[in-house]
């Protein structure tokens, strides 16, 4: 089953201690009711907050793994209204679970966008952008690869119909041209033209893709020990900056939870291939690592 930012905002939350849970009984798209809260609550308490549907069994479509931002609380009936509708009705009951406003909902979810590029970069193949042309030798980048020298690029030698027969060959007889900020104009250089027609495997590296929506998937490359371990620091940090370092015992958990980020960090890491060495080959026809086509494709 697929980790996504509805499970790193919630387990956080859990780790942080500002989620409570509780069962429903009953609502709309746009509502989740639980009388108990009224003896304890005020009218708008949670404005502002995150509302987690958990479990819910007994719903025409499934709700499960969804979020939303509280925009109204009244405590008389113990309803909340969101932001924005889930999927169905929440049937009763409804395992749910829901934070103040103190960590609002739309800083749960930069946040943990935050840890995901606090991760460090991730690697990502690109073969379907860049194919040869006759007499060139510099392409032109895609955005994505601007952020350094692609780690590996190899050419396609088998052009065959049969896609799993690619033949690729690793070039390193190549330089890369950065392109200014805001510019896609960054081009890779190689030293010879390669073949007409072939298509060209870029490995660059890349920050994690921003995700917004509840069901958003997180790489399975992260851990999901690592990527919430990244966030609760960060939850720590913004509320030790907050109270401006006054309560003792959030300086200790923050100090806690960066030691506990750097073990993930050690206990989790994440997969990298090793950067290819840019080596000059000499065959002694002039062509450096260029790969000849293959015999057995066109």
């Amino acid at each position: 089953m697929a980790f996504t930012l509805f499970d790193l905002i919630l387990d956080s939350c859990k780790k942080v201690g500002i989620v409570n849970i509780s069962n429903s009984t009953g609502g709309t798209v746009t509502t989740i009711i639980d009388p108990l809260l009224s003896q304890d609550t005020s009218d708008d308490d949670f404005n502002g907050g995150t509302l987690f549907v958990i479990r819910s069994t007994g719903a025409s479509s499934s709700i499960d793994g969804q979020f939303r931002k509280i925009t109204d609380y009244e405590a008389g009936t113990g309803t909340f209204t969101l932001g924005s509708s889930i999927l169905s009705s929440g049937p009763d009951p409804t395992t749910y679970g829901y934070t103040t406003p103190e960590f609002p909902y739309e800083l749960l979810i930069q946040m943990a966008n935050d840890a995901l590029q606090a991760v460090g970069d991730l690697v990502f193949i690109d073969k379907n952008t860049l194919t040869s042309s006759a007499a060139t030798s510099e392409y032109q980048m895609e955005v994505a690869w601007k952020r350094s020298r692609p780690m590996q690029i190899d050419l396609q030698t088998n052009i065959s119909s049969t896609a799993l027969r690619n033949g690729w060959q690793p070039i390193t007889n190549y330089d890369y041209e950065p392109a200014a900020a805001g510019s896609t104009s960054g081009r890779i250089i190689f030293g010879d033209y390669p073949p007409v027609g072939r298509k060209f495997r870029i490995w660059y590296e890349a920050p994690h893709a921003d995700v917004w929506d509840s069901t958003a998937a997180i790489d399975e490359r992260i851990h999901p020990e690592l990527v919430e371990a990244l966030m609760v620091e960060r939850m720590y940090e913004y509320r030790n900056s907050r109270n401006r370092g006054s309560v003792q015992f959030d300086l200790q958990r923050w100090n806690d939870a960066k030691v506990q980020a750097q073990q993930a960090r050690v206990m989790y890491p994440v997969y990298k291939p090793k950067r290819k060495s840019k080596t000059l080959v000499l065959d002694g026809d002039g062509r450096g690592d260029l790969p000849y086509p293959s015999p057995y494709g066109p």
